[in-house]
């Protein structure tokens, strides 16, 4: 077999859709991997089709500093667009087989150390797949800087001038807490804000900078300076505190605290409603057989019975007790308030209350 040099035979595999769009929008990664050196990359896309292939070879070709002369991977990549830009480049093309993945043995082990150093980085900072992408990402780049197993050497000390590889940017603990510098504001000069809190999600690919993804805006912004604190996980801390993390993706919860709340989407109300476990009276004109109102304990949102429809319809409560006398209670009221068996019921969306400020 032909002996390549660093950069020069790449192999391609896909990571397979994500269960949902990630927080960029992207459903997909397309893994690169390094023939010579084992060095490995991860390019989120927002589809895979023979453009977004197409165009991640153009960038890797156009920021690396060796010629492609190989590519290898299964039939997705051997696509009418792909083959046309490798003939014109003289870029040799080759695939496996239909089905057959020991053809493509090195790009479906980097698919698998990929995932599973991925899945360890989003569990340990409580983060789900809304930011599967940049996760899959900073997993490529952590393995690529870190001594393999077999032969204990680091992939990228084989290819210093490998494309998109920040010498200078340390690994940090995927999803800590971390503090990105800002300049002066020419405007207030004295006493504007010069951090900003975040969320650490790896090194941008072409700057030499940080990721951070600030959880009050639901973006990613990137800093070439930042302060870190690699003990704490802000979104796990989140979870560890009831909230989930879907409850800040369309509202800052902790401004709502100083500024009135008057607008939200059901499910942040029903997923920050069952995170933290709230308590809450029934309103009285939803049971008029009875005097007093219920008090009932928010449990989980209710989603859609019906196949392919996963719209939230409603919120499951659990009967916590009645606020007047129980002896004017039927017997399966009584039996539902005895706590022997949690009663649920799940209130529709259409049975809202507007909030009073």
């Amino acid at each position: 077999m032909q002996c390549w040099g660093p950069g020069e035979c790449l192999h391609l595999d896909a990571s397979g859709r994500y269960p949902d769009k990630t927080q960029s929008g992207n459903t997909e990664s397309i893994f690169i991997t390094d023939d010579f050196s084992r060095i490995r990359w991860a390019f989120p896309v927002s589809s895979l089709s023979a453009a977004t292939i197409l165009d991640v070879l153009k960038r890797f070709q156009a920021h690396s500093p060796v010629k492609i002369k190989h590519l290898h991977g299964d039939n997705t990549f051997d696509c009418k667009a792909v083959r046309a830009w490798t003939d014109d480049n003289s870029i040799a093309l080759t695939g496996a087989s239909t089905d057959v993945h020991a053809q493509n043995g090195l790009s479906e082990s980097s698919v698998r150390l990929i995932k599973e150093t991925s899945r360890t980085n989003l569990f340990a900072a409580g983060i789900n797949d809304f930011l599967l992408d940049t996760s899959y990402t900073y997993a490529a780049l952590q393995l690529s800087r870190t001594p393999t197993t077999t032969t204990g050497v680091t992939p990228l000390s084989l290819w210093q001038e490998a494309p998109f590889m920040h010498h200078t940017l340390p690994l940090l603990p995927f999803g800590c807490l971390a503090w990105g510098f800002t300049g002066k504001d020419p405007h207030d000069p004295n006493m504007g804000t010069r951090l900003t809190v975040g969320v650490f999600v790896g090194h941008d690919a072409t700057r030499c900078a940080y990721l951070l993804y600030h959880m009050d805006s639901n973006s990613i912004k990137d800093y070439a300076y930042i302060n870190h604190d690699p003990h704490h996980f802000p979104i796990l801390a989140t979870q560890l505190l009831g909230e989930r993390p879907t409850c800040l993706m369309d509202n800052d919860w902790r401004q709502h605290a100083l500024y009135p709340l008057k607008r939200v989407s059901d499910l942040a109300a029903a997923d920050f409603l069952a995170g933290k476990q709230i308590e809450f009276d029934l309103p009285l004109d939803w049971y008029p057989s009875y005097k007093h109102s219920w008090r009932a304990r928010a449990h989980a949102p209710a989603r859609s019975t019906l196949k392919g429809n996963t719209n939230l319809r409603g919120l499951t409560v659990i009967i916590g007790h009645y606020n007047g006398p129980p002896d004017t209670l039927s017997p399966a009221d009584l039996q539902a308030l005895s706590g022997a068996k949690p009663s649920f019921l799940t209130i529709p969306m259409r049975k809202r209350c507007k909030a009073r400020h």
